[in-house]
């Protein structure tokens, strides 16, 4: 992990996502592949989150056939962050900006104002799209502290 944490802060923000999904299979004990929810508002103000179908892309580079994934996304800063406090889940609020976040360690409930929930685990991502509308709820489930990286993307990228 150190290795490519050194090689990601040389290789730009594509090489942090490379190094922060490196953790999923040291995390993901029941072998489910990589998960991304997009939390969102609708026209009404209400709040969804849902997984994202993964679009299969052909010979998106460096020998590799195919994948499933989002690529070119536009970002225009990275950080990494460890928790220090448990998310208390109580507070209902919107996403401060549109981010991609890389859940590393721990797992954490998101819960919208619509009724649904998702579990984001190691591993898994979450495109935070509720820049407006009434927000979400946000908390710690399980005992390990909640890290991750936080990737800005611009406000005019559109999910395909």
């Amino acid at each position: 992990m150190v290795a490519n944490l050194f090689y990601a802060q040389r290789g730009g923000v594509a090489a942090h996502l490379v190094a922060a999904l490196d953790v999923r299979a040291r995390h993901r004990q029941n072998g489910s592949p990589m998960t991304v929810f997009r939390v969102y508002a609708s026209g009404d103000g209400e709040t969804h989150v849902s997984p994202v179908e993964l679009p299969m892309v052909e010979n998106p580079g460096e020998g590799v056939q195919k994948v499933r994934g989002l690529l070119n996304i536009p970002a225009s800063s990275v950080g990494i962050v460890e928790l220090t406090d448990r998310l208390p889940g109580e507070e209902l609020h919107p996403a401060p900006e549109r981010r991609l976040l890389v859940l590393l360690t721990g797992a954490y409930e998101i819960a919208t104002t619509s009724g649904e929930s998702e579990v984001v685990r190691p591993g898994d991502c979450l495109l935070t799209d509720d820049l407006e509308g009434k927000g979400h709820f946000t908390r710690d489930v399980g005992d390990e502290r909640v890290s991750m990286v936080a990737v800005r993307i611009s406000d005019d990228w559109e999910l395909p």
